[in-house]
């Protein structure tokens, strides 16, 4: 059925109608009439719904009836009357509800085709006579003595009355009047004339031009202004031999071809087929056939495969009505939205998708260049393996979030440990080693007063027991996880300058950021010791070599760096500051912590040294 340009499947189409071939009528009330070996079919319409068809039987007249296969055997007459040709050599003819049959006869022969005229006159073609129903009996009206041939093979009467035939061999022939009296046939035009001297049907468009069928091409004759024009497959004629021909209700004539259909809508001067219609006929996934319906499909239901079944081949065809060899083109959405260049390949494969959601797309194009109005549509996903489905994403996420917290959980406690650790060597080495140096010096001032002799020695020893508990307490302050922030490293550094020096009658200037930018940073241990060591041989070099009178430290914080600088304006560490100052000490320091120092003469005179160092920056843990 072709509807709208376009091919569609017969609704019911099924192998009891595979006979019906040209004995297909629809009336003026929409009504199909057709036959089959069964019998006479009728389906109210308007559309050629065979699910609805139904078989007439005794109680229509027409039981056992048998239609030779012929155009033009089923016909309707102007009271609405429906006409019927049948074996042997009958005519059945309807009341006007079309609902109970007469059989009326006999009829010259088998070769028979039905036309009504314009006052409602039944005509009837046979091979060698022409005439209408009179008393119920077939009149003869012309024996085609008179013609050049008497094998009529196309037979139509048009919008003003007049009779035309078209020959076997001789062109057409026509009788400008059916009314009483005999037929006066002419021919109108000689076989030199036309593009075949056979003419195999006729149809009349809406402008009363004659469209005439023959085995090289279609003739259009207008009997006003006698034009003769040839229309071909330049035109777009679907092939050269016309088998039939007819006309619609929007007055288009519909031309079928031995390569297909052509449709012609009056005005144009060209013959338009439809656009070529495709279907996807096969389809294969990993080697296994999946079930399309024989006839194609031109749009599949979305499918899915697993991950291994990754490998598809589809294959698809067009019906072209009479455009000619077809070409294809596909795209794949999802992997490449661009159309593949046209090629005769019936059939595209694809290997080793990735998963994720496609749509096939393939289309007809005809040697004009004309392409399916709508693509065969095939929509599909390939799942990803199990270990990508979302779910399976999502426990592994939540495996790893746990062990993470359980890593850090165990981290946790494991600093903790460390910490407490920390704070009970801390302890231990204040109550323990730090009384017990204390009491040494004590004792060795004690023995100075019973042993006057040994006062040297014991002096000696006493300065060694209170330098190791000066050392020790900076171990002990260093190990102590209560003085991580970055605060006390400053408040200790404050407290060493000024217990050194100040002692001394120097002038001390110790400048740092306030303390709300240095709350809640924290550093490791073995930076804060480094930075405060690098502070005190600084400071210590001022007390002891630089006859200084006045001392500047200044500490800053810079882009995540600290620097500091330690200024006197005593005699300075001479040319060669490396011997006597402690500077060895100070750079190995300095290099541990990833800094820079320097050290040198400062401008006015005095000492100026200067550490620039990374500061990795933690925040503060309350210990419990």
């Amino acid at each position: 059925m072709i509807e709208r340009d376009r091919v569609r499947p017969v609704p019911g189409a099924s192998p009891q109608f595979a006979a019906i071939r040209r004995r297909l009528f629809q009336d003026s009330r929409a009504r199909w009439w057709f036959s089959t070996g069964d019998g006479v079919w009728l389906v109210p319409g308007p559309s050629l719904d065979l699910r609805q068809a139904r078989l007439l039987g005794a109680a229509s007249g027409l039981d056992g009836v048998r239609v030779p296969d012929a155009p033009g055997v089923i016909a309707e007459d102007e009271q609405g009357r429906i006409w019927i040709v049948a074996e042997p050599n009958l005519v059945y003819r309807s009341d006007p509800a079309g609902a109970r049959f007469r059989r009326l006869g006999p009829l010259p022969n088998l070769y028979v085709r039905l036309a009504s005229d314009r006052r409602g006159t039944m005509w009837m073609a046979s091979l060698e006579q022409i005439g209408s129903m009179r008393d119920d009996a077939f009149d003869v009206r012309h024996d085609l003595l008179g013609l050049p041939e008497r094998r009529v093979r196309a037979f139509h009467v048009d919008h003003q009355g007049r009779f035309w035939l078209g020959l076997r061999f001789e062109g057409l022939v026509m009788s400008p009047s059916t009314g009483p009296g005999e037929l006066s046939f002419t021919r109108v035009l000689a076989p030199s004339q036309l593009m075949s001297g056979t003419v195999w049907c006729i149809a009349e468009d809406a402008r009363g031009r004659l469209y005439l069928g023959t085995g090289r091409g279609l003739d259009r004759y207008d009997p006003e202004t006698q034009t003769l024009t040839h229309l071909a497959s330049q035109h777009g004629l679907a092939g050269s031999l016309v088998n039939g021909c007819a006309t619609d209700r929007q007055g288009h004539v519909w031309v079928a071809t031995s390569a297909g259909v052509s449709h012609l809508v009056p005005g144009g001067e060209a013959l338009r087929p439809p656009p070529p219609r495709i279907y996807v006929t096969a389809l294969t996934v990993a080697g296994e056939e999946r079930a399309v319906a024989e006839r194609g499909l031109d749009a599949l239901p979305p499918l899915s495969f697993d991950a291994s079944m990754n490998n598809l081949r589809v294959e698809f065809t067009a019906v072209g009505l009479g455009r000619g060899p077809m070409r294809y083109q596909y795209r794949l959405d999802g992997a490449d939205g661009d159309w593949s260049a046209p090629s005769a390949e019936r059939a595209v494969n694809f290997a080793r998708l990735r998963a994720g959601r496609y749509t096939l797309q393939a289309r007809a194009v005809a040697p004009d260049g004309t392409v399916s109005a709508t693509a065969a549509m095939l929509p599909f996903e390939v799942l990803p393996p199990i270990w990508q489905r979302w779910w399976v994403l999502l426990l592994a996420a939540a495996g790893v979030t746990a062990a993470i917290l359980l890593v850090h959980r165990v981290r946790l406690r494991q600093a903790l440990a460390m910490e407490r650790i920390r704070s009970q060597i801390a302890t231990d080495l204040h109550d323990e080693v730090g009384s017990g140096l204390s009491q040494i010096a004590v004792l060795s001032e004690v023995a100075k007063r019973e042993a006057p002799a040994a006062a040297p020695l014991l002096d000696q020893a006493a300065g060694i027991a209170r330098s190791l508990r000066d050392s020790m307490s900076d171990i002990v302050w260093a190990v102590d996880p209560r003085k991580d922030r970055l605060l006390d490293l400053v408040q200790r550094m404050r407290q060493a300058t000024f217990n050194l020096l100040e002692v001394d009658g120097l002038d001390v200037e110790f400048h740092a950021p306030p303390e709300q930018a240095l709350d809640g940073i924290a550093l490791l241990a073995d930076r804060r010791r480094h930075l405060l060591l690098i502070l005190k041989e600084a400071v210590t070099n001022i007390a002891r070599h630089a006859d200084a009178t006045r001392a500047r430290i200044d500490l800053q914080l810079r882009d995540g760096r600290v620097e500091l600088v330690v200024e006197d304006n005593g005699r300075g560490c001479g040319p060669n500051p490396g011997r006597g100052c402690g500077l060895r000490n100070m750079a190995s320091r300095a290099a541990a912590l990833g800094g820079t120092l320097t050290v040198g003469e400062r401008p006015g005179g005095g000492t100026r040294v200067h550490l620039v160092a990374p500061l990795p920056r933690r925040r503060t843990r309350t210990i419990g």
